[in-house]
């Protein structure tokens, strides 16, 4: 978009915020906002254009998430692109069924997400069958942080969520944990214009650790937000700004990420549609909206309605990657393995979508332009009708090219006399591969003992 439909939009958000304002559902919260100032008017909070700019001076334009291993470290808002496993779901596909997530389950998932080479964090899933809700949130969180050393996004949907992130975070790292980075805090509004006691309270909680966090609305247009694309982005994005008020009325320069993950209903059946183009058009619009106004962000995902590993659920994913990577989007949630519009996750589905995250980490659309790869002189020395095949500057950059092992490059007759398999059929023998090789990442064993006290009750891990 040109900069004066981003101006357009901003200042949109901007006027809901200072006319219809936002609701706080947390008595807390408003007397904070209240104390700066604000109008207030019972639990509406009217929020007016300088209090934004205020807040939009002191966010950071990039932040850091530290992993066990400094090597795992995520740096968000450079441009560097971040990814992360699916998150949320508590069901798997299989051949077209789904069926609840095991323990066994869980701990595939999480040792494929430690081998895939471009998902970097790892999304939260819970295991909550066969156990009470807190047993499976227990489990769930100490496997994801033992059989993996890259960061993991902790569950913060409950206030038991937070209680057991933090203080699983307080094992591995000590007393002192939050003086550095080390959570990544997504909190989801309640479209249209609200925000839940428990958001409020994670939100004042996450600010005042200086811990890196970041508001998502999930508006569904023509039930919970405009139908309009437009319309959905300029609540969105009041929505967002809301939360960044708080956040740095809060902490000054707390690290925050802009997040938007609205969409159109489906008229068919009145469900979020994630594989729709209305999807599509305000991720990246929510892309450029936040890199209009400098602060990273989070947006679209390589989610599908589609139930199966097939056709449609190929399209819908790249089309929701490719589009804000494309903008230069700076974290994708939900990057891989996806399907059921979140609702259930795929082993073969996510490793077709690192794969696919690999190839379009690679921009070819934005090719380097120095010397070296304009390859004028190379050009030059093999001539008209020469061969570039055994000259150097091909030795050099051919493996910059796409040599994906799950998609087929292969004439007809060498990929139907090696067995005619489709990329998912390969992706399932590649799953095993994968796990047959996974090598754990190891932990300090007095942390593992501790984290086993506190989350298996001293059993032994299987």
């Amino acid at each position: 978009m040109k900069a004066e439909q981003l101006q357009r939009l901003h200042e949109a958000g901007m006027q809901v915020l200072q006319r219809t304002g936002v609701v706080f559902r947390d008595v807390e919260t408003v007397q904070l906002l209240a104390s700066h100032g604000l109008t207030v008017d019972g639990c509406r909070v009217f929020i007016p254009p300088e209090t934004i700019a205020d807040a939009l001076s002191t966010v950071p334009s990039s932040f850091v998430v530290e992993a066990r291993q400094p090597s795992r470290d995520l740096v968000i808002g450079t441009g560097a692109l971040v990814s992360s496993s699916a998150a949320g779901a508590v069901r798997i596909a299989e051949e077209g069924l789904t069926r609840p997530l095991t323990g066994a389950d869980l701990k595939r998932w999480i040792r494929l997400c430690h081998m895939a080479p471009n998902l970097n964090l790892l999304g939260n899933l819970l295991v909550l069958s066969g156990s009470t809700m807190c047993q499976g949130l227990l489990r769930s969180v100490y496997d994801s942080v033992t059989l993996t050393d890259k960061v993991y996004q902790f569950p913060l949907f409950e206030p038991e969520h937070v209680r057991v992130s933090l203080d699983v975070l307080e094992i591995l790292y000590g007393e002192d944990w939050a003086s550095h980075p080390r959570i990544l805090a997504i909190v989801n509004s309640v479209s249209p214009l609200l925000f839940t006691s428990h958001a409020c309270a994670t939100i004042r909680l996450m600010a005042s650790l200086n811990q890196p966090l970041g508001v998502t609305p999930a508006a569904l247009g023509g039930m919970t937000g405009p139908v309009t694309v437009a319309g959905l982005v300029v609540q969105q994005h009041a929505e967002v700004l809301a939360g960044l008020v708080l956040a740095q009325l809060i902490r000054p320069g707390c690290p925050y990420l802009y997040g938007g993950f609205s969409s159109s209903i489906s008229m068919s059946t009145g469900g979020f549609a994630l594989g729709s183009p209305e999807f599509w058009g305000v991720a990246a619009a929510t892309v450029e909206l936040a890199g209009y106004l400098g602060i990273p962000v989070r947006a679209g995902s390589g989610g599908t309605d589609s139930h199966l590993l097939d056709m449609q659920a190929g399209i819908e994913t790249a089309m929701g990657l490719s589009l804000v990577i494309a903008r230069g989007v700076d974290l994708v949630l939900h990057g891989g393995g996806a399907l059921s519009a979140l609702n259930a996750v795929s082993l073969e589905k996510l490793l077709i979508d690192d794969q696919l995250l690999g190839m379009l980490r690679r921009r070819p659309w934005d090719p380097s332009v120095d010397e070296e790869c304009m390859a004028v002189t190379v050009i030059d020395r093999v001539g008209p009708g020469g061969s570039f095949l055994a000259h150097k500057h091909t030795r050099a950059h051919y493996r910059e090219t796409d040599s994906s092992p799950l998609f087929n490059r292969r004439s007809h007759a060498a990929w139907y006399a090696a067995g005619a398999r489709s990329s998912s059929e390969v992706a399932v023998a590649e799953v095993d591969a994968m796990l047959e090789a996974y090598s754990p990442p190891g932990i300090d064993t007095v942390v593992d003992r501790q984290l086993k006290r506190y989350c298996l009750g001293g059993t032994t891990r299987t």
